[in-house]
């Protein structure tokens, strides 16, 4: 072999070498590149899946909270109708021992006969809504309960018997207590409504 061809060897040598070391070096700095791709993808992913789910768990709170407000306020309806009974009532026994109408009269009596507790306790329809009144709101009912029994005591003193002709004269007496009894109650729904208004609006 010449020396010419020795030489020309061992440049092809060097350039294959040169070549092997290029593509060899080239696929590492390629697949570094490629693995930081692949973990800023990874990342990228991640962070997007992680805001997917924070908007749904805050979706579903708002869609809660949102079941939530349109319950208490059915609730707070259902009880908005049964004061506005319980007014009616308590004018109606206050009305029995004022008028001599005996319709007026024989009214009152049927609401005395139920027994003070049944005329304030709330209607079973509404058991299902209590679930939903605020402790305040209850607190309240709980005191109008009780304050009832004083205009149901003053009206049971007042209402002339069945029949009781000799009553009738004295009925139109002006009673201030009965009256403070009656304008109680109507102070504690008052308060009840003001109740249900601040809870539907916090």
């Amino acid at each position: 072999m010449s020396l010419e061809t020795i030489t020309y060897i061992g440049n092809l040598m060097g350039v294959f070498l040169a070549l092997t070391i290029g593509v060899r070096l080239g696929y590492v700095l390629a697949n570094r590149g490629t693995r930081r791709d692949i973990e800023l993808i990874d990342r990228h992913f991640e962070s997007g899946l992680q805001s997917a789910r924070q908007q749904h768990e805050l979706q579903l709170g708002a869609d809660r909270q949102r079941q939530f407000r349109e319950e208490l306020k059915a609730a707070y309806d259902a009880l908005g109708i049964w004061l506005y009974d319980l007014e009616r009532t308590f004018d109606e026994l206050y009305w029995g021992t004022r008028t001599e109408d005996d319709r007026a009269r024989n009214k009152a009596r049927m609401i005395l006969d139920k027994g003070p507790w049944e005329v304030v306790r709330a209607p079973v329809a509404l058991t299902s809504a209590e679930l939903y009144w605020s402790g305040e709101v209850r607190r309240l009912i709980r005191m109008l309960q009780g304050a009832y029994i004083d205009l149901d005591a003053r009206v049971r003193v007042r209402l002339p018997i069945e029949g009781d002709q000799g009553g009738q004269g004295k009925s139109w007496r002006p009673d201030l207590e009965q009256w403070d009894a009656k304008e109680k109650l109507l102070e504690i729904i008052g308060e009840i409504r003001d109740q249900m208004r601040s809870d539907l609006s916090a």
